[in-house]
């Protein structure tokens, strides 16, 4: 289980960046930490009390279901 919590984003980050840190973190999770994970990270985005937190969830559900949809076979993975 993941005891340590994510850091608001740094904003001087690029969205590649962000987008490559996600990646790395979701693909490193079990199965049921990435379904845990996506429900988060949905509920976290409707109520970030700021937009750039909320954007920086929005892209972390969105790698996170990525990731899913990898791990099944489906979809096509860009490189």
């Amino acid at each position: 289980m993941r005891t340590r919590r994510l850091q608001p984003p740094d904003p001087y980050f690029s969205r590649e960046q962000f987008l490559r840190y996600h990646h790395q973190d979701l693909a490193a999770m079990s199965e049921q930490e990435l379904e845990k994970e996506i429900r988060r990270a949905l509920v976290a985005a409707s109520l970030a009390p700021v937009l750039s937190w909320a954007t920086w969830w929005e892209q972390r559900y969105q790698a996170a279901l990525a990731e899913r949809t990898r791990r099944k076979g489906g979809g096509h993975e860009r490189r």
